[in-house]
């Protein structure tokens, strides 16, 4: 999933003026893990998981030196606000992990009862 589209879900969720809950049917992952965040009441089916793994970005023919500068810079930014609402929702998670080196370098494959032990699944 694309980080901007994640980013953008969970601002909008957050807008909104009521409660919303999240429930995982099977897997979270990428950058829905940030529209899940969103939720105020965030479960998960016994059979499922949550996966958060480095982001990655596709090109397509030749770029010249700036536009690489850019999109690295973009990548950045990017990074840096997926881990600032990771810290926010679930500051155990952000104490146990870090966030930045799993966007980057690692990927990481969750259970149910390990993402409520962070604070991930806020209700089991």
């Amino acid at each position: 999933g694309s980080v901007i589209s994640g980013i953008t879900a969970y601002n909008f969720l957050k807008t909104l003026p009521y409660p919303v809950r999240c429930h995982n049917l099977g897997e979270v992952s990428s950058a829905a893990i940030l529209p899940y965040l969103a939720g105020s009441i965030r479960t998960a089916e016994i059979i499922s998981k949550f996966m958060l793994h480095p982001v990655e970005i596709s090109f397509q023919g030749s770029l010249a030196f700036f536009k690489v500068e850019e999109t690295l810079s973009i990548i950045s930014q990017d990074i840096d606000n997926y881990a600032a609402i990771v810290k926010r929702e679930v500051p155990q998670f952000a104490e146990d992990y870090d966030i930045v080196d799993l966007l980057k370098h690692k990927s990481l494959v969750m259970s149910p009862s390990d993402a409520h032990s962070v604070g991930i699944v806020t209700d089991i």
